[in-house]
């Protein structure tokens, strides 16, 4: 019956979507109003004869945008909302581009780039973008640039220094703090890239056990129930209960016996 039910509707969501739209725009006309096309996300663009590549290994978040010779290394992460184009020249991000950030410009190894930076200058390995700052055209960050600074086109940020305002001067030198610090997020978004890049790649199937185990595991409670192990099948994948006629945490599921080892009273097998 659920089968029947998921049928049809996978055949009917096509011509309902059509409706929809129609409907909607229908509505439109009547209020004279024109709504605005939606925008892709999560694209990979071909623009000036060139496509997007990325290496195996890297996170290209499903919202993400890529445009045009884009070159996305192996130890790279495209984060999501973020936009990187390229104007003609290959552009490679060998760098960590966070979310929603907008990227014309190379980014280094190791360079941090944060969320909502609008980079048009190159970001070169191990520098740090704060989040929302602005890298003008033809600048260069090779040290630290502040959140919500804008920094002069032309300018450029020493890989020993910290500059921060608008425009962007600078404060002070980098000391052992900062750099322990740019370590760590930058150990911190290498983790969530990979955790993010595995999760994204799972199919369907995968969820789904996935999803079942984790209801599997809620509805036993650790002090009466044994729990499953990390590396055994569920039920519902046929390698638990199905094999074994055992189903871990189900009362009754197991022969009693008695303190002594004896079978109970009553019990077939006792003579």
């Amino acid at each position: 019956m659920a089968q029947a039910a998921e049928k049809i509707l996978s055949t009917l969501a096509p011509h309902l979507r059509t409706v929809g739209v129609a409907l909607r725009g229908a509505g439109a006309s009547l209020m004279a109003y024109a709504p605005p096309a939606a925008a892709d996300v999560g694209a990979q663009l071909e623009a000036n004869g060139a496509r997007p590549s990325v290496a195996a290994g890297a996170f290209v978040a499903p919202t993400a945008t890529l445009i045009g010779d884009v070159a996305v290394g192996a130890a790279a992460a495209v984060n999501y909302g973020a936009v990187v184009e390229a104007n003609g020249a290959r552009l490679p991000i060998e760098g960590y581009v966070g979310d929603g950030a907008v990227v014309k410009s190379p980014v280094g190894e190791g360079a941090l780039v944060g969320p909502n930076a609008v980079v048009l200058g190159a970001v070169e390995s191990n520098a740090v973008v704060g989040a929302g700052a602005i890298v003008g055209a033809g600048a260069t960050v090779l040290g630290n640039l502040g959140p919500g600074s804008l920094l002069e086109p032309g300018a450029s940020v020493p890989a020993t220094e910290l500059w921060s305002g608008a425009p962007a001067a600078k404060v002070r030198a980098l000391d052992a703090r900062d750099l322990e610090q740019a370590t760590a997020a930058r150990t911190l978004a290498a983790e969530a890239a990979a955790t993010h890049r595995d999760e994204c790649a799972k199919d369907y199937a995968t969820l789904l056990a996935e999803d079942a185990a984790w209801e599997d595991s809620e509805a036993r409670h650790p002090k009466y129930f044994k729990p499953v192990a990390e590396d055994a099948l569920d039920e519902m994948t046929q390698v638990g209960g199905m094999d074994t006629g055992v189903v871990p945490g189900r009362i009754l599921n197991s022969k009693i016996h008695a303190a002594d080892g004896a079978a109970p009273h009553g019990d077939a097998t006792r003579h």
